[in-house]
């Protein structure tokens, strides 16, 4: 398992952010990259900031995920 994880010390996001909303191309390939082409999971948060996690599996057979 990988984790990922971007943070800022920013103003955060605004409330009642949901990224399925997000009209932003930077936040639709962020989105589309970690579920559709690494199979894994985001999460997005915004506490004393903004922070993205990103989770996936590395697999070696080359069935999903990232592989080697």
């Amino acid at each position: 398992m990988v984790s990922l994880t971007v943070s800022d010390d920013g103003v955060g996001l605004p409330p009642g952010f949901n990224i399925d909303e997000s009209k932003t191309l930077g936040l639709h390939l962020v989105k589309i990259l970690t579920e559709d082409q690494l199979q894994g999971d985001l999460e997005v948060s915004s506490d004393d900031g903004a922070t993205f996690n990103i989770e996936f599996d590395i697999e070696d057979n080359g069935s999903s995920g990232w592989r080697e």
